[in-house]
């Protein structure tokens, strides 16, 4: 699944620390970041795959594997392009 900066993402509640889910390492120190929402920041590809930054988040970085996609995310990236488009049309 490919997300891009500005999509909400949630992480996964059943992370566990040491441990690598693709090809990014999930450091101990992440685990206080589990079950909650952040935007995306930017993206970057290394490797053939692609690295989360988030906003809130200083100096970690995430993988794809790492993010449950809830209702709650859907819903607010629906909301934030729908508004978008509306603001553009009344230009």
């Amino acid at each position: 699944m490919k997300y891009k900066p500005g999509d909400l993402v949630t992480i996964r509640k059943d992370l566990k620390g040491y441990k690598k889910y693709g090809k990014v390492f999930f450091a101990h120190q992440m685990e206080k970041y589990r079950g909650n929402t952040y935007k995306i920041e930017k993206t970057i590809s290394v490797y053939n795959k692609t690295i989360y930054y988030l906003i809130g988040v200083n100096c970690w970085s995430f993988s794809p594997e790492m993010f449950v996609r809830s209702w709650k995310d859907k819903y607010e990236n629906w909301k934030h392009k729908y508004w978008s488009n509306l603001s553009n049309q009344r230009r």
